[in-house]
């Protein structure tokens, strides 16, 4: 597989504290990496800062062989990458439908809307049902499957999905890792930040632990599956 996204020594400060040390990891085509660990390792961070929305100290993002360092924020999308932050980040004042189409406003978006839109809701069957419902009157879980939507919408060649499963219920956590395994199938890698430990395992090809600011541990999905630091200290093995 080819090389999509690659993080190269990043660093990420706020004020003199740095928070991000040298951070490395890539994702290839076609592929779903998992960035793992508890809560304040710095994870979303790291999504903010691929994302150009926090500035980098140090270091290099390449997507899709470009360097994204002196690229604004808002044209990310037009290149291909979509992040769907932590607290999901939906109008909550419009509906269904108008979230779903501020997904596509970009060229990448607006070239084939009609069939992204079936796509989205061919994934997420209760969007359909909600068009002209507002946002803010679904339930967590129905936000958490806009937000996805959204960004769907945008069809990116990268996804990047910050702690999808915080705050909803373990039956929904099943539902919403089970749509982001058939997401791969339309085409777009994923990088997702998760938490939940044994849920994004079993979904990832390959995973870092992220620590401290710090990547300590990087590999496959059974190289994490069976190492025993990460059974006893984040799957209670």
């Amino acid at each position: 597989m080819s090389e999509l996204l690659k993080v190269e020594n990043l660093v990420v400060a706020y004020g003199d504290l740095e928070v991000l040390h040298d951070i490395n990891i890539r994702v290839d085509k076609g592929e779903i990496v998992a960035v793992l660990g508890s809560n304040g390792a710095g994870k979303t961070t790291l999504l903010q800062a691929i994302s150009g929305l926090l500035p980098l100290r140090r270091g290099r993002v390449i997507f899709d062989t470009r360097e994204l360092t002196r690229i604004p924020a808002h044209e990310l999308p037009s290149l291909g990458m979509a992040h769907v932050p932590q607290g999901r980040g939906i109008f909550t004042t419009l509906t269904v439908m108008e979230n779903l189409t501020i997904g596509a406003w970009n060229p990448r978006g607006k070239k084939e809307r009609e069939r992204h839109l079936n796509q989205v809701f061919d994934l997420f069957p209760r969007l359909k049902d909600r068009t002209g419902q507002m946002a803010a009157t679904l339930s967590g879980g129905e936000q958490q499957m806009l937000a996805i939507g959204r960004a769907l919408m945008q069809n990116p060649l990268l996804l990047m999905l910050d702690e999808p499963s915080l705050g909803l219920a373990p039956i929904l956590v099943e539902a919403v890792f089970a749509t982001v395994e058939k997401i791969i199938a339309q085409g777009p890698s994923i990088l997702l930040v998760e938490q939940n430990i044994f849920y994004a395992i079993d979904l990832a090809s390959r995973c870092y632990l992220l620590e401290n600011g710090r990547i300590n541990l990087e590999g496959t999905r059974a190289e994490f599956a069976e190492n025993p630091r990460i059974k006893e200290a984040y799957l209670g093995m």
